[in-house]
């Protein structure tokens, strides 16, 4: 079988990693440990310095910064200053809560209506006691008599008129008092408004101081330091992955050596077994024998070649189906890709029919 199928391939050998994971391991750490290095300089602006150091013990690092030295006399004053502002708002009293609000008094200007009636009234009093003797004039002069009824009735309806008169003056007073009173309350209201808010200025002026004081502290210009990532070191080389990547190639080509194999040798099975269960005599007609000779010489005509398989590289031997096809083409068919193959069950009784001839020919001579 070996002769047959070609020499059986053998299997990679695994490497041993553990040697290669160490090496590696410490490879790595002396490229972090590189690169760490790379990534930290020490660096200088015109407003700080940073610094970094590491502990041989524990080999940590601290990184140190600076400012100039007037940036730092710049936050040291704005500083002060916060302290200061803050020490006054610690002993600030509580906010007072401003002016009380002021109380609307609906006869805060009665006066003042009393005095715009009183007004209106002395406009007319002259006026009526005008009226009023030249109505008893005209009674008079018609004849009509203080106590009579056309008399009282005619007088009547002039002091009717004049009572008309005086209490729409009264009523305007009064609503002239009440629109005195809203002013009133609304310039009270007014004056407390400002006071409120000029109580409220006060009362924040230090907290508004100490914010500006806060201010000035972050106004100080800090430095801005530049990042480093791996600064040009190179990475270490992944040589665990590479052995294994290179086992992974051989394993898988060893595989496919042995996959090609087995279906050769599983081929060959198939086909005798085909041949054992297709011999029956009963399935088969129009029976003739092959003479020993023709088939003697089919066989000289046969030439035995070798080769390697183009997918797998593997070595073989046997004969060539075009070959076959030009003497027995009944043992030639196409597989269902498209090649020839050769029917080895029916080249076998052809072989055996050379084998007969071989040996007639023998004891013809008397070698047997």
């Amino acid at each position: 079988m070996g002769g047959l199928f070609g020499k059986k391939p053998k299997a990679p050998k695994i490497p041993d990693y553990v040697p290669l994971v160490k090496n590696q391991a410490a490879e790595q750490q002396q490229f972090l440990q590189k690169q760490t290095e790379a990534n930290r300089p020490d660096q200088m602006t015109a407003f700080g310095s940073l610094k970094w150091s590491q502990d041989p013990a524990t080999g940590r690092w601290t990184q140190t910064e600076a400012l100039s030295a007037p940036q730092q006399a710049a936050l040291d004053s704005a500083q002060g200053l916060q302290t200061s502002m803050f020490d006054r708002l610690k002993g600030q009293a509580a906010w007072d809560g401003g002016p009380a609000m002021p109380t609307y008094d609906e006869l805060s200007g009665e006066k003042h209506g009393q005095r715009l009636a009183e007004s209106l009234m002395a406009r007319v009093r002259p006026q009526q006691a005008a009226q009023q003797s030249q109505m008893q004039t005209k009674l008079r002069l018609q004849g009509l008599q203080p106590g009579t009824a056309a008399y009282d009735r005619a007088y009547q309806n002039m002091l009717t008129s004049h009572g008309d008169v005086g209490a729409q003056a009264e009523l305007q007073g009064m609503l002239a008092g009440a629109q005195e009173s809203r002013d009133i309350y609304n310039t009270q209201l007014g004056g407390q408004r400002q006071g409120y808010e000029q109580s409220m200025q006060n009362y924040m002026l230090p907290w508004q101081q100490a914010q500006a004081a806060q201010g000035l502290v972050g106004g100080v210009k800090t430095p801005g330091f530049q990042g480093f990532n791996t600064a040009g070191e190179a990475q270490a080389a992944d040589v665990t992955g590479a052995t294994q990547q290179g086992f992974a190639q051989k394993a898988q080509l060893y595989n496919q050596q042995m996959q090609s194999r087995d279906a050769k040798m599983n081929s060959m099975a198939q086909l005798g077994g085909a041949a054992i269960k297709a011999s029956d005599i009963a399935l088969k007609q129009d029976i003739e024998q092959i003479a020993d000779e023709a088939a003697y010489n089919t066989m000289l005509s046969l030439i035995p070649i070798s080769w390697k398989w183009k997918d797998t590289k593997l070595p073989d031997a046997g004969i060539s189906a075009q070959q076959v096809f030009d003497l027995v083409p009944e043992l030639v068919s196409k597989s269902a890709d498209g090649f020839l193959q050769v029917n080895y069950t029916g080249l076998f009784g052809i072989l055996l029919g050379a084998f007969r001839h071989m040996a007639k020919q023998e004891r013809e001579h008397g070698v047997l």
